[in-house]
């Protein structure tokens, strides 16, 4: 079940501080509010995965807007489905949609690794 995250809270900080926190979510690799969240959470008792540094060179926001772009691929990959199971589809054409289904997923989970989402 994912949580609402619908209540803003709002705090001031030194620009050491603010540095200090830019520098920590970069090395793991997520943003600045995701750190923050999970920092509440520990605070507060709440359960929360342990946070590991990204694999160098790991570009959280740039992996978050590949899978954002894979999600509506895959939504295309839905309807070009539909579409073939509507209709009719010759074998060949079936294998091939079963064979992009297949990368899909792979990428897609490859991605959600790396993000450390879970599947």
């Amino acid at each position: 079940m994912t949580k609402e995250l619908s209540e803003t809270v709002a705090t001031k900080v030194s620009p050491l501080t603010s540095e200090a926190l830019t520098q920590r979510a970069s090395v793991l690799g997520v943003t600045r509010g995701e750190l923050l969240r999970h920092a509440i959470q520990a605070l507060l008792g709440e359960p929360v995965r342990r946070l590991e540094p990204a694999a160098p060179g790991f570009e959280a926001v740039q992996m978050r807007q590949l899978m954002a772009e894979l999600g509506r691929q895959g939504s295309l990959i839905n309807q070009v489905a539909r579409a073939m199971n509507i209709g009719g589809a010759t074998p060949a054409a079936q294998a091939s949609l079963t064979a992009i289904e297949t990368e899909y997923r792979q990428v897609l989970e490859a991605i959600r690794i790396a993000l450390r989402v879970p599947g």
